[in-house]
């Protein structure tokens, strides 16, 4: 039985088919691992969330704080600063003393 050529995302050593096709194992590639969590991370990350759906929500913040479009504006601006500010200093914290002492 001849298998077929399979794709990029498979990994394993080439072997040659008697008609020269190319063979490869079944395993998944380990990049494609590390992209798929890559991918999950910044799903649930804080970008997807805050970031990219704010202006939907600008209209109904300013009704509801009573105040307008600049004030609210300016609100996002500063989280954004102070998570600009704030990560490196996450990810020292992290770095040296682990993750569960850094998140309590």
């Amino acid at each position: 039985m001849i298998k077929q050529k399979r794709g990029p995302f498979l990994m394993g050593q080439p072997m040659a088919d008697p008609n020269g096709m190319e063979i490869r194992s079944g395993r998944v590639f380990y990049g494609w691992w590390i992209v798929l969590t890559a991918a999950i991370g910044l799903l649930f990350s804080y970008a997807p969330i805050f970031v990219f759906s704010f202006g939907v929500f600008v209209r109904s913040f300013v009704k509801d704080f009573h105040s307008n479009r600049t004030q609210i504006s300016l609100a996002f601006t500063l989280a954004s600063i102070m998570v600009s500010v704030g990560s490196p200093l996450a990810g020292r914290l992290v770095d040296r003393y682990g993750e569960f002492w850094a998140s309590s």
